[in-house]
């Protein structure tokens, strides 16, 4: 397990790392639990980047960091319940982690637009459907 000053003082070294180096790095530092590192892993999985694309993976990363309060995790987390990218649908858990992520300071201004869209929208599907199961009942 690297300590945070580790993690610190080989990213100032960064640049003299192989290929092989910086991604035993990543994982190392993840499984210390640098959150920046977290959410780089999972990108790395997302898009078969230096590792096997590998959406369970990407989301158990994603999750990790998330959970510790990375904001652009928890926007990743959000698309990932909406699309059900490496995680069964789930509306609620979605609305859950896009507001997490606005809550904790993601601003993409662009993306920002579309996760109050986003928010706003569930929010309103969410209560269709507890209307319509109201209806069923």
């Amino acid at each position: 397990m690297l300590s945070e000053e580790e993690i610190q003082e080989k990213l100032q070294n960064a640049d003299k790392f192989t290929q092989s180096e910086k991604i035993a790095f990543i994982i190392e530092a993840a499984e210390s639990g640098n959150i920046d590192a977290m959410h780089t892993l999972g990108v790395m999985y997302e898009e078969g980047r230096w590792v096997p694309y590998d959406e369970i993976e990407a989301t158990k990363w994603y999750l990790k960091a998330a959970q510790q309060g990375h904001p652009i995790a928890q926007k990743d987390m959000g698309y990932r319940y909406l699309n059900g990218e490496g995680v069964e649908v789930s509306y609620e858990k979605s609305l859950k982690w896009l507001k997490e992520a606005k809550k904790n300071g993601y601003d993409d201004s662009e993306d920002s637009i579309e996760i109050n869209s986003l928010i706003e929208g569930i929010s309103d599907l969410i209560e269709k459907l507890k209307n319509e199961e109201k209806k069923i009942d």
